[in-house]
């Protein structure tokens, strides 16, 4: 399977969770520096911090990556804090040492180790920070296909195998610093005990000149002593031996069985790991094809739900464009009937008052004649039009003040003939009212 994206790194843990094992890994890191320079080595002392400063530059995705191969940065600094412990014992009195019989009585040249023998607690202190780092780099060389580009380092450089690397090789140096002073206090004091011999050897030359008596008892003391001494650091030497020769067995029956520990611990986690895998991706299958479904019956649901809209919403703008058709053919036939009604209305007002110039001019005609159409009663001629314009004309010429002489005479003639049905006579008499009013 691929490796989970920054993003899902990121997504596993809380921003505190992170924090809290970037912050372990830093303070084991401090610690192993602490105990690799009791340890008086200056290489991996410049390693860690080099890798402390990489540590700070890390993003949290990549500590987050760390975090989730289960490494337990917590338990190996709980292992480094015991060995510290242990190192840190103050050398107690040497209660066996004598005053020399002259000065510069030599004592065993200790080197950076100091004098204090740590023993099998050491030893073993130091055998568990190994075996738990090596705990550490198992489960953190997992994840050695990430990689970084790291400032300083010269190329492409996996961080997580950086990170459980250094952890290993600090490991590693602080368990040979501790076999190292061990050894070196052992041949330190080895040292020291034949330079005192040789010490005890001149101060008995020293007294060659003293009676035989006192330089027998001397030389037989000090041979005693000698013998003693010999005898004692013999005894320690052997006692060492067979200390460090069980030690060495212990050491190595408690790395196997760790290595087997370990390893039985990596299979399990192996197959449970494994079955983890196949069963999210199983799980993300399921999850996947249930989603499919559900997008898809969504997407018919909403394909169904879409035609029936657009099925309503054709019927609407249809029944809607059948209303519009027939309310403008029916405001059309509105107008055409309101325009065919007012251009007959203008038409008769047309003819009315092209009838009503006609009349007037027939009216006002001096010629003795008249149009037959206009001496007929209605409906074949306009004779009740004409008596209408004379009526009309001679009030409207009384009402402007003008005079109109004999024009109510002829008119009343004119009724006269009307009513007796003499049509002619009747517009000619009309004729002369109308003249007479309008002269």
């Amino acid at each position: 399977m691929a490796n989970p994206s920054d993003q899902e790194m990121l997504s596993r843990y809380t921003r505190m969770e992170i924090s809290d094992y970037r912050e372990s890994i830093r303070q084991t890191f401090l610690l192993g520096h602490e105990l690799v320079s009791a340890a008086n080595n200056p290489t991996v002392e410049k390693l860690l911090e080099q890798r402390l400063q990489m540590l700070d530059k890390a993003s949290d995705a990549d500590i987050a990556r760390l975090k989730s191969y289960g490494a337990d940065f917590n338990q190996l600094h709980e292992a480094m804090l015991s060995l510290r412990e242990i190192v840190r014992v103050p050398a107690a009195a040497d209660g066996r040492k004598r005053t020399p019989l002259s000065s510069g009585f030599p004592e065993a040249d200790y080197s950076f180790c100091g004098s204090e023998h740590k023993g099998a607690a050491g030893l073993l202190a130091a055998q568990t920070v190994i075996i738990v780092a090596k705990g550490v780099w198992s489960l953190g060389d997992r994840g050695c296909d990430q990689v970084l580009v790291v400032l300083g380092e010269g190329g492409n450089t996996s961080l997580v195998c950086i990170i459980v690397d250094t952890v290993l090789t600090a490991a590693e140096a602080i368990y040979e610093g501790v076999t190292f002073c061990e050894n070196d206090i052992d041949s330190a004091e080895i040292n020291g005990s034949y330079r005192r011999l040789d010490h005890i050897h001149s101060d008995l030359q020293s007294l060659q000149g003293s009676s035989d008596s006192s330089q027998t008892a001397i030389v037989n003391n000090n041979n005693s002593n000698k013998s003693d001494i010999v005898n004692a650091e013999n005894g320690n030497r052997d006692t060492i031996i067979a200390n460090d020769n069980a030690d060495k067995n212990a050491i190595i029956l408690n790395d196997n069985t760790n290595r087997d520990t370990i390893v039985g611990n990596d299979n399990a986690n192996k197959i449970a790991i494994i079955n983890n895998d196949n069963d999210n991706k199983n799980a993300i299958i399921a999850n996947d094809n249930a989603n499919k479904t559900a997008i898809v019956l969504n997407d018919n649901a909403n394909r169904d739900t879409i035609v029936n809209n657009d099925n309503v919403n054709r019927s609407l703008i249809i029944t809607n464009d059948n209303a519009n058709r027939d309310a403008v053919i029916a405001n059309d036939n509105t107008n055409r009937n309101l325009i065919i009604a007012n251009d007959n209305t203008n038409r008769d007002l047309i003819i009315s008052n092209a009838l009503h110039l006609a009349i007037e001019q027939s009216l006002s005609s001096n010629s003795g004649t008249a149009m037959a159409f206009f001496e007929l009663p209605a409906p074949n001629g306009y004779i009740d039009l004409a008596r209408s314009i004379v009526r009309q004309t001679i009030d409207n010429m009384r009402a402007a003040g003008q005079n109109v002489f004999q024009a109510e005479s002829f008119y009343t003639q004119a009724l006269n003939a009307l009513s007796s049905g003499q049509y002619k006579d009747a517009f000619h008499r009309l004729q002369q009212s109308y003249q007479e009013a309008s002269k």
